[in-house]
């Protein structure tokens, strides 16, 4: 009977790496929450008064997320190509475009639940899928680039 491969136990070093490819996503992540911290949103500077629904409010959200996505994604694939060579396979690489879309939605979500607890702030459902959004938008665009980046690759194993 074989043993299962007893698997190492991750370093301190090994964290403060991961966290350090993960820092921009935690930053912007933090810069999220810290906006929704706010009782009253500067949507004044871009031409809407406070209280008035505005259109860019939903771009500014889908904004928002497709950045944390994008930034979820390239940490996470630069921390496969450490992990595992400098090549990350075609399905590890989307199981990180699932997982970064998940956590980009995820945490729209809680985003939105943090704003139901701000004074003057309101959670909105719209602005969940505004978020849903943006993290789509982001994960297709990294697998259409992904996959721009690969096609070279498979020609040249196909001459060989």
């Amino acid at each position: 009977m074989t043993q299962p491969p007893i698997r190492s136990r991750t370093t301190t070093a090994q964290w403060l790496i991961a966290a350090a490819y993960m820092a921009p996503a935690i930053a912007w992540a933090a810069a999220i929450y810290a906006f929704s911290s706010s009782s009253s949103p500067s949507i004044g500077a871009v031409g809407f008064e406070k209280g008035q629904w505005a259109p860019s409010t939903i771009l500014l959200h889908i904004a928002e997320f497709a950045i944390l996505a994008a930034l979820l994604i390239a940490g996470m694939r630069l921390l496969a190509a450490r992990r595992f060579g400098r090549t990350v396979s075609v399905q590890r690489e989307t199981k990180i475009l699932i997982i970064s879309g998940i956590l980009s939605v995820l945490y729209g979500i809680s985003d939105e639940l943090h704003q139901g607890t701000v004074a003057g702030r309101d959670a909105s459902v719209i602005d969940v899928f505004s978020d849903a959004a943006g993290a789509a938008i982001a994960v297709a665009a990294a697998h259409g680039i992904l996959t721009l980046l690969r096609k070279p690759l498979l020609k040249n194993k196909n001459v060989q």
